[in-house]
């Protein structure tokens, strides 16, 4: 599990060796697959913030029409996600803490 921020380099894929504002900058399409496929690909507010920026823009100019509510679509479908993933993001990291709390606890 690994949350990503602007500075972190990537250990992997096409990218391996690049940090991750450099891969926003160079083929954010890549952030967008890795975030949205790889489970444990988490990203900080910030990050998700400038990849949303992309997302949603990508969309509607791929579409051929701007449309304001297509815009305000697709920024809260990706807000739903970003948060759905930080929360899960928060729950494994609590768990792990429990666990290694309860070894220390039991003496383990």
């Amino acid at each position: 599990m690994n949350l990503y921020d602007f500075e972190t380099i990537l250990k992997f894929g096409q990218h391996k060796g690049e940090t991750v504002a450099e891969i926003l900058n160079n083929n954010a399409t890549y952030m967008e697959w890795a975030y949205g496929e790889i489970d444990d690909f988490y990203i900080t507010d910030a990050v998700w913030m400038a990849l949303d920026c992309h997302k949603g823009l990508n969309d509607v100019l791929k579409s051929g029409e701007i449309n304001t509510q297509d815009i305000k679509d697709i920024i809260a479908k990706n807000k739903k996600f970003h948060e759905e993933k930080r929360e899960r993001y928060r729950s494994n990291i609590l768990e792990e803490f429990q666990r290694n709390l309860d070894k220390k606890i039991k003496g383990n």
